[in-house]
């Protein structure tokens, strides 16, 4: 029989045994390949499916992707996964004692000594929020008038409650307690750690509401996802790790609701009086249209953003908007041009720059070309192939980094998660994470791989 801890049991010459159970740890959808499978085909299938009608009428703008640069897309999301699949290959996952993630006490400890830290340290963003907005004159009473009036879509809120640059930043490190506490919670559940959650939930649910910023849950979401169904995967219960393996049919319902009921306070109270489409259908073509436009946006930077002495710019963002880059406007003196506002020029001229989603599979192309792109590609896929191939044999710093590398590449449509300088603070805080855990196995030489 098989025991609650993934070992299975038995009796040999009167002597109760224990054997490890040979069931190694993954989830089709969570790795590279099968995550490009499971949002590449779709989205891009949709933006060469809608007409230049559909376009015009469902997202007001004119249909620039043509078959062939959708078709260099595809070929693009090939190569990442080709990158993968060599990355991953060869090597056969070790069996272990135990189940994923296979932490030791002494790591666990370090980690949660820095769950609380981390913790701590969201919240001082989060106060920083809360100190500019009173110095700005936002009242309580005009955030709770905003959440009853469940309208958002003129943005004022947002612009007044304004931000303390660098310490409001410090809201991303949420995303690294999001990993760590959940590591350590599949081992051991905590009433403290539940409590936390619970308070920087509501805390980034507030915030995606009244900053229209629908990516800070998503990106605190996804790695917790990642890590309790990675979990999951080497669960004794059959039934469970069917469930596991269909996840993606009920995420993309909840997806759809939760876009639905951001939808319900921004653009629908705006176009509710101008369309026949209930909030579900109109939250669903919206949704699709994010996706839709990324790949034409993509499209028109292709074609237009050309100029002698342009530098990559989308591919290594997180550089040229670091804290003193940005403010020296480094990039504008390097290449002579304002790469945001002609971006924005594009849009106000081809586009909608209510949809200004860059495209992520476009990006590598517009700043190295279709041989250099596709270059890159490749080299991000094994780049998050050996990833993945690390993060299911419990290396503690693919634990770590690995449920960011997945919100990258369910966004990969949209845009380039991974070299936004908003992942910069996450990726740092457990980067310090990693180092204190490794210094705590230098301590202690026995500890186990």
């Amino acid at each position: 029989m098989t025991s609650r801890d993934g070992y299975s049991v038995g009796l040999t010459r009167g002597r109760l045994t224990r054997r490890v159970v040979d069931r190694p740890a993954g989830v089709w959808w969570l790795s590279p390949p099968g995550a490009v499978a499971f949002v590449v085909p779709v989205t891009l299938g949709l933006a060469a499916y809608y007409s230049p009608a559909d376009f015009r009428t469902y997202f007001r703008t004119p249909k620039s992707l043509t078959s062939g640069t959708a078709a260099l897309f595809a070929v693009g999301g090939f190569a990442l996964t080709l990158g993968a699949l060599v990355a991953q290959s060869g090597t056969r996952q070790p069996t272990r004692p135990g189940r994923w993630p296979w932490l030791e006490e002494p790591q666990l400890a370090v980690l949660r000594r820095s769950s609380t830290v981390l913790y701590r340290v969201t919240l001082i963003g989060y106060l920083s929020f809360v100190l500019a907005a009173a110095r700005n004159g936002v009242r309580a009473a005009d955030v709770v008038s905003a959440v009853l009036r469940q309208n958002v879509a003129s943005g004022r809120l947002e612009a007044q409650i304004g931000t303390v640059p660098g310490i409001t930043t410090l809201t991303q490190v949420g995303i690294a307690w999001a990993v760590v506490a959940t590591l350590v919670a599949v081992h051991r559940p905590d009433r403290r750690d539940g409590a936390r959650a619970v308070v920087l939930g509501v805390i980034t649910l507030l915030r995606a509401y009244l900053l229209t910023e629908r990516l800070a849950v998503i990106e605190v979401a996804v790695p917790i996802i990642v890590v309790v169904l990675l979990r999951a995967s080497q669960s004794p219960s059959s039934l469970r790790r069917a469930m596991v393996r269909v996840a993606p049919v009920p995420l993309v319902a909840l997806l759809l609701l939760g876009f639905a009921a951001s939808e319900y306070s921004r653009s629908y109270q705006f176009y509710k009086t101008r369309t026949n489409d209930g909030l579900l259908v109109f939250s669903a073509k919206r949704l699709s249209g994010y996706y839709a436009t990324a790949y034409n946006n993509g499209q028109l930077l292709l074609t237009h953003e050309h100029y002698v002495g342009r530098l990559p710019f989308d591919t290594v963002q997180a550089l040229w908007t670091a804290p003193g880059i940005s403010q020296l406007h480094t990039y504008d003196r390097l290449t002579g041009r304002d790469q945001g506002q002609d971006y924005n020029d594009i849009l106000n001229t081809y586009g909608n720059p209510e949809f200004n989603n860059p495209g992520g599979l476009a990006a590598p192309f517009v700043d190295y070309g279709q041989y250099g792109g596709l270059l890159a590609l490749f080299c991000a896929g094994l780049a998050t192939g050996l990833g993945y191939r690390a993060f299911v044999n419990g290396r503690v710093l693919a634990l770590l980094l690995y449920p960011l590398v997945v919100t990258g590449l369910f966004e990969l449509p949209r845009f380039l998660y991974w070299t936004l300088g908003r992942t910069v603070p996450a990726v740092v805080a457990l980067l310090l994470v990693d180092r204190a855990v490794t210094r705590s196995r230098r301590r202690l030489p026995a500890l186990g791989a």
